[in-house]
């Protein structure tokens, strides 16, 4: 690699991991993988989301919720993009599956 190359690559690199640039994609919803201050520009749930995330490791959502129940939301979710059912019928039949395994 060109020493101009490698000059642009590291100049590129400090960008990507600058904490500018994370806080510009907090403001615009996204989350970061970095421990930086969260301006009051962003979304309260945005913050609520990294606080949460903060301190480690997190549950992740598959993890957490049995397969059968993660399923059956998953193709509710689906559902509901295509104009079929409604919010309160997917929680219904999710619960229904969270009922019968306990």
């Amino acid at each position: 690699m060109s020493e101009e190359k490698k000059a642009a690559a590291i100049e590129f690199m400090k960008f990507f991991v600058s904490e500018e640039l994370y806080q510009e994609l907090t403001k615009a919803g996204i989350m970061v993988p970095a421990n930086i201050e969260i301006g009051d520009d962003v979304s309260p749930y945005l913050k609520e989301m990294m606080e949460l995330t903060s301190h480690g490791s997190t549950p992740v959502f598959d993890a957490v919720v049995p397969t059968q129940a993660a399923k059956k939301l998953e193709d509710g979710l689906q559902a509901l993009t295509v104009g079929q059912g409604t919010p309160e019928q997917v929680a219904k039949d999710v619960q229904q599956v969270l009922d019968s395994l306990k």
